[in-house]
């Protein structure tokens, strides 16, 4: 290892938890922002991908 890489467990493994963290707080930001409830958000996604089968169906598909 060079002086100036990153451990591969930093570059694999947490570099991109940092990177979906702070995707999800910037996306719960802009909710809060328009007036919703960020949890509500989640819920009404997750449920709209995998709550009933076609939903399912269209997430797998698309």
């Amino acid at each position: 290892m060079s002086r100036g890489e990153l451990p591969r467990w930093v570059d694999l493994g947490l570099i991109p938890l940092l990177n979906l963290a702070a995707a999800f707080a910037v996306a719960g930001l802009v909710v809060l922002f328009v007036g919703e409830s960020p949890v509500r958000a989640v819920e009404v996604l997750l449920f709209g991908a995998f709550g009933y089968g076609e939903g399912i169906g269209y997430t797998l598909h698309y």
